[in-house]
């Protein structure tokens, strides 16, 4: 017989308070998303999930790459952090489910934000990812096979910005690294 995630750790230890509000970060291309629909679906009845980036573009109404084009990084973060507040404002806000949020990489990046994750009222998830990996992850495939790709199979950067400043996966891990871990309400 196959018990919930949510069930199983109530039966064996009783006193943990299994949080409303669980927020996913870490780097772009390390499976935030993915395992914040994966989880939602797997706990249909329980759980929602919630992508941030997703969030944005609808009140944006365009997509990340296209928004930091016109508007600068800048910018993007502002509009970031209002989405995530609104984001949590209306996870916090549901008493019927639970919410898995999956946040943008780069969501470590302003104070304003941080003091968001930061709050007592949710579980913040540091999902690591090898930057070999995500490197891997953002490029794009090879010739033969992009034409017969969707947008978001026609590598990571077909649908995201470049890192500003041109900077590497690995330069860009190692300024946010302290910021995840220092978030991360779990091991």
């Amino acid at each position: 017989r196959v018990h919930s995630f949510t069930h199983t750790l109530m039966r064996f230890r009783p006193k943990i308070k299994i949080p409303r509000v669980v927020l996913l970060i870490g780097m772009r291309c390390s499976g935030k998303s993915s395992l914040a629909r994966y989880m939602a679906k797997a706990h249909d009845k329980t759980w929602i999930s919630v992508d941030v980036d997703e969030e944005l573009q609808k009140r944006a109404k365009m997509s990340v790459k296209e928004y930091v084009k016109k508007n600068g990084w800048d910018k993007f973060r502002d509009l970031e952090s209002e989405t995530l507040e609104i984001v949590l404002r209306d996870a916090h806000a549901r008493k019927n489910r639970r919410t898995i949020v999956a946040c943008g990489g780069g969501i470590v990046e302003t104070e304003r934000s941080r003091k968001l994750l930061q709050r007592e009222r949710h579980s913040t998830i540091y999902i690591r990812r090898h930057p070999d990996d995500v490197e891997r992850e953002l490029e794009p495939p090879s010739l033969s096979s992009s034409s017969s790709l969707s947008p978001t199979k026609q590598g990571g950067t077909a649908l995201r910005p470049s890192y500003a400043g041109g900077e590497s996966v690995r330069q860009v891990q190692k300024r946010r690294h302290p910021h995840y871990v220092a978030l991360s309400t779990s091991p």
